[in-house]
């Protein structure tokens, strides 16, 4: 008899949602025991499923699944709320990566991770990785997790355990997470996603495969090296180092076996937890598409509605916001942050977290986390749990007479005034904005738009009474 994973002992099952629990038999029925429960179940084809409903957090508790020949036991299992953590490489930034921390978390807390499978070959799934077991989050177990995931806990509240389903793979585009059907249902997203990254990709399979191989191998040699050189000087920054030893190879070869093609982990990562529910989706990510920021807003909604669809109800989304970083005018961090703003305002139940402040000017990868998982805590207590959290000022209106425009917000600003992006009807130019209680006030006549934080990298920012940034946001009058 087999149970399916990713349901294992140490999980943290999501309170108030129906949970398919499956897996196979070679006999003719199976019994499932929870606590004082019995649910009875025919096999079919060797399979088997009960649907299971907890609508109070608690636990420790044990699930028994019985069959004619075996039983087999799922222990130290908990009710709670399940997060899934997903995104990109500073979401997959691990907190042994980071600045050294003990821990730290008096939340009942375990954690899933979900190898990052890309491709199939013969039967096998590879790079080869071994399913895991949940973990309880610990004093050595913590080192492993996404350090963003690790603050997040660190701040919810301590009386719900919390399951963490650690989802997430360095230098994609969110095109990578969304199913290929809707990709090419829609002719924009095809045209820029499917056919743009295939249209010089003309080897065959197993050509493509042998390209892949060599790479991996170049690029284990390199993180070898860059890890021996990193222990050896402890004092220099990530972009000192790789001034040193060279920089990462990149990129991958295209194709078949690349993580980088349209929908592969939507297919061999996401599907793999699609039967586990969950209650809001963490999502970092927008790195790799600030490269072309023109059709990020309409994937991110494709993929926002894509995820709904499958989990079945209005799935909750926080998105961090990307941090000030020097893009070079390659990576356009402005743009997706605008865009960001815009999914927030646009999208019900999306959420935005915003982490000016907490970027560094050379490395797209910041390695202090602690900020950005408070952050998002304190979001995820105000709108989800709908307790009083340290929250950053929400836009909530503007005026324009022709000569004044007032933007209003929800709280308080500290006394500030920056010069920002502007559009009138003679040309772009720079204005003053002044924070002023609750509003942010220009004097400018023929104003056509007014932008905020639509640079990449930048040192003064408009803040709440709280400390918390406002987020960067474009009007156009």
């Amino acid at each position: 008899m087999h149970i399916n994973w990713p349901f294992t002992s140490h999980m943290v099952l999501q309170r108030n949602q129906t949970i398919h629990f499956s897996g196979c038999s070679n006999n003719n029925y199976v019994k499932i025991q929870v606590d004082e429960d019995i649910y009875e179940t025919n096999v079919v084809n060797k399979k088997w499923s009960v649907d299971l409903y907890f609508d109070e957090v608690g636990g420790p508790f044990s699930i028994r699944v019985m069959d004619e020949e075996e039983t087999v036991v799922l222990d130290d299992l908990y009710v709670g709320d399940v997060f899934l953590a997903g995104g990109q490489s500073n979401m997959e930034f691990k907190v042994k990566e980071g600045l050294p921390s003990a821990f730290e978390c008096k939340g009942n807390v375990r954690y899933l991770h979900v190898p990052r499978y890309v491709y199939e070959k013969e039967g096998k799934l590879y790079p080869e990785e071994e399913r895991k077991n949940w973990q309880v989050l610990d004093d050595q177990s913590y080192l492993e997790l996404s350090a963003v995931a690790y603050y997040f806990c660190q701040h919810l509240p301590s009386d719900i355990p919390i399951g963490i389903i650690d989802l997430n793979k360095g230098g994609t585009s969110a095109s990578c997470w969304l199913s290929e059907d809707v990709l090419k249902s829609d002719p924009v997203l095809k045209k820029t996603y499917i056919d743009g990254y295939y249209e010089d990709v003309h080897t065959t399979l197993e050509e493509q495969y042998q390209a892949t191989c060599n790479y991996n191998q170049k690029l284990n040699t390199y993180l070898s090296m860059f890890n021996n050189f990193k222990q050896q000087h402890p004092e220099m920054t990530v972009a000192q180092m790789k001034d040193q030893v060279g920089h990462t190879p990149w990129p991958p070869a295209k194709g078949h076996f690349d993580f980088r093609r349209p929908s592969g982990l939507y297919e061999y990562m996401l599907k793999s937890v699609f039967n586990y529910p969950i209650s809001a989706v963490l999502w970092y990510q927008g790195e790799e598409d600030s490269l072309k920021p023109q059709h990020y807003e309409h994937l991110m909604e494709a993929m926002i509605n894509c995820w709904r669809k499958v989990y079945g109800r209005e799935l909750p989304f926080f998105i961090l916001q990307l941090p000030e970083y020097d893009g070079m005018n390659i990576w356009h961090f402005g743009s997706i942050r605008i865009i960001q703003w815009q999914l927030s305002q646009n999208e019900d139940h999306v959420y935005l977290v915003p982490l000016l402040g907490c970027g560094e000017k050379d490395n797209v990868h910041p390695v202090d986390k602690s900020v950005a998982g408070y952050r998002l805590a304190e979001s995820v207590k105000h709108e989800y749990y709908h307790k009083s959290g340290s929250v950053f000022p929400k836009l909530e209106s503007y005026d324009y007479d022709g000569h004044t425009l007032t933007i209003t917000f929800d709280q308080s600003l500290k006394d500030t005034t920056l010069q920002v992006n502007a559009k009138t009807l003679k040309g772009t130019i720079k204005v003053d904005l002044t924070a002023r209680k609750k509003q942010l006030i220009c004097t400018q006549d023929d104003l056509v738009s007014i932008a905020y934080g639509d640079e990449d990298y930048f040192t003064e920012y408009f803040v709440g009474i709280n400390g918390i940034p406002i987020s960067p946001f474009m009007i156009t009058i």
